[in-house]
């Protein structure tokens, strides 16, 4: 997996493999995804809309042997984004949206980090990044429409 390593210094390109000893999954709290949608129709609808959760992953090392010659980092850090499609309900009336808590995974392992000339040192720690296998869990909120909403939707509309 591509990167950043991390030392007091600042930050450098390098790339990590891990050796997981132990995980488990989580879930992060509720965050909106996508647009609000507002239907000014008297029927319900339906639509599909595609939800994209952008997430951040980290390591922290604490422990193993770093040659010498070489920057020891102390952290690691890289990003991932998943996209899914969902269908929304959106009763008359109402404006609806997606919230999503993401799926989480944490845990401890053994690192390869290798930099750009592809010297490669062993680290112990810990991470937290989106969960590569856990599902995140998309939910669909509505609500009535504000007083703003209401004037747009009972406003000619172009043809």
């Amino acid at each position: 997996m591509q990167g950043l390593c991390w030392d007091a210094a600042g930050s450098w390109s390098c790339s990590l493999t891990a050796d997981v000893r132990s995980r488990f999954t989580c879930y992060s709290p509720k965050q909106p995804a996508g647009e609000r949608f507002v239907n000014c129709t008297r029927n319900t609808v339906q639509r599909e809309t595609e939800i994209s959760t952008p997430g951040s992953g980290r390591a922290d090392f604490s422990g193993g042997e770093t040659p010498a010659g070489l920057r020891r980092p102390t952290r690691f850090t890289w990003t991932k984004e998943k996209s899914r499609s969902v269908t929304e309900i959106v009763p008359p009336d109402m404006e609806a949206w997606v919230e999503v808590e993401t799926a989480q995974e944490h845990g401890s392992t053994t690192f390869t980090v290798t930099d750009g000339q592809g010297r490669a040192q062993t680290l112990t720690g810990q991470f937290d990044e989106p969960a590569p296998t856990g599902q995140d869990r998309p939910y669909q909120r509505s609500g009535p429409m504000t007083q703003t909403e209401l004037q747009a939707c009972s406003s000619p509309q172009p043809s």
